[in-house]
């Protein structure tokens, strides 16, 4: 009996040493210092000497205040009408003093208007040439050969950048332009006709209207010298410049 509780106290004490070596080493692995963690703000170090005990006489504590929510973005309907300006238009006018003239009319009668100009590209002549020669002798001896063949009215020209280029007429009605490109054809001369433009203002007066039909109406019994009345879906005041895009060249012989 005695070796039997001997060998059993034995296991126990075993058993118990077993647990105590599985507990140091639990507590060596879970409660040693965790190394900081990458990236992470640390914290501001706090002031002792600026903090105020609760117990402080006369201290009275405030709730903190709620931060405000944003208010809601209330967006249009996709299918809202826009709203579209109509312009009523009086002109257009030559000149500004006839257009101050015109305007004077729709001060007299309480009417509000903008002043507005437009320039437009439009066609001024037309040029018919041969183009420059080699030199000047080569110019000489075209010129001679168009007066054998009885074309007349011809000239070489000399003018920087355009040196040795015969001219053959400037012609402000492209009719006559034509009969002449058709003479110089008859003859077997090949020449070269070009459009000339030049840029002209006109004025305008412009009221805006939100029922541009009953003030046509009213406008249209009134007095208008060389002008018409014209409703535009757009606001009053805009410039529409179309300038001209073909350079003019530096010589410009004399209109026939």
């Amino acid at each position: 009996m005695t070796g039997g509780v001997l060998a059993k106290n034995v296991r126990w004490l075993l058993a118990v040493l077993v647990l105590l070596n599985i507990g140091l080493l639990m507590w060596g692995s879970w409660y040693r210092e965790m190394p900081a963690e990458e990236g992470r703000t640390p914290l501001p170090p706090v002031n002792a000497e600026r903090m105020i005990p609760l117990s402080t006489p006369g201290l009275a504590l405030r709730a903190r205040p709620a931060t405000p929510k944003p208010a809601p973005v209330v967006s249009a309907p996709a299918d809202t009408p826009v709203k579209v300006q109509h312009c009523v238009s009086i002109g257009p006018f030559e000149s500004s003093e006839l257009a101050e003239q015109n305007g004077k009319r729709l001060t007299d009668a309480k009417i509000a208007y903008q002043s507005r100009t437009d320039a437009n590209r439009i066609e001024s002549s037309y040029w018919i040439y041969l183009p420059r020669q080699p030199s000047h002798k080569a110019a000489e001896n075209k010129r001679k050969e168009l007066t054998r063949l009885g074309i007349e009215d011809h000239f070489i020209m000399q003018e920087p950048g355009m040196e040795n280029v015969l001219s053959l007429g400037l012609f402000t009605q492209l009719d006559n332009a034509h009969r002449r490109m058709q003479e110089l054809e008859s003859k077997g001369v090949k020449a070269k006709q070009e459009t000339r433009y030049r840029t002209r203002t006109l004025y305008w007066l412009d009221i805006a209207a939100e029922k541009p039909e009953d003030l046509m109406a009213l406008l249209k019994k009134m007095e208008w010298t060389d002008a018409e009345i014209q409703q535009r879906a757009a606001a009053c005041g805009e410039e529409s410049a179309h300038p001209a895009s073909v350079d003019e060249l530096s010589a410009t012989p004399p209109p026939q």
